[in-house]
């Protein structure tokens, strides 16, 4: 079943830029929703031409989106932080500089051509006993899915494999290998691919798994 799509009256002619962006796909979940292209208001337009007329006007800022985005477009990109931040440039134009700020300060891109081991600093098959976690595969809306079973995510003994940081920079190596995913799925079908599934097993999970270690680092 196809999600519906918005009716005319909610869409606006598209802004610079927007004519050939990547609309989601038939079934995706947002397709019909206001503020998702191609479903934007007068006001919602303004607002990414907005973001795209600073971003063009900042050469620091649109060289470290760029280093970022992985091939994603500016504008698609400009609608993800509105939303984030009702539509609202100048506060979707600070949590875009926080973001790279942090991405530069954190070394992300290092991360990019690093194995799973090179980043924990242990073999990979020792972590799946505690923190089994990959990606798998795509769902019907050619989303990624990213599979973790919790049960047993004792960081006690997480500890004794590699470091809580080596295992703060893995779950943002993860991230990023997801992220990457993302592009890839869009490039491959041709359509707007900007979220993930994930499926959680919690089973075997209780209150002994949440101790200070495990609660301030995840």
């Amino acid at each position: 079943r196809h999600a519906p799509t918005a009716p005319h009256r909610h869409r606006a002619p598209p802004g610079r830029g927007m004519e050939g962006l990547p609309e989601y796909h038939p079934d995706s979940d947002v397709r019909g929703l206001d503020g998702f292209h191609p479903n934007l208001s007068q006001a919602q337009v303004a607002a990414v031409e907005a973001v795209m007329s600073a971003l063009a006007g900042d050469d620091e800022l649109r060289q470290g989106v760029r280093r970022f985005s992985h091939g994603e477009p500016e504008e698609l990109m400009a609608m993800r932080f509105l939303r984030a931040r009702r539509w609202q440039p100048q506060a979707a134009l600070e949590m875009l500089r926080a973001d790279v700020a942090w991405r530069e300060s954190e070394r992300v891109h290092e991360l990019w051509g690093a194995t799973a081991e090179e980043v924990l600093e242990c073999p990979l098959e020792a972590t799946w006993e505690w923190f089994p976690t990959f990606l798998q595969g795509h769902d019907r809306q050619q989303r990624p899915v990213s599979y973790t079973k919790y049960g047993n995510c004792a960081v006690s003994a997480m500890k004794g494999l590699t470091s809580l940081e080596r295992w703060g920079r893995y779950h943002t190596w993860t991230m990023e290998a997801t992220v990457l995913a993302l592009r890839r799925a869009s490039a491959a079908s041709g359509v707007n691919v900007e979220s993930f599934t994930a499926v959680m097993d919690a089973t075997g999970w209780s209150m002994r798994l949440a101790t200070r270690d495990a609660c301030g680092r995840w």
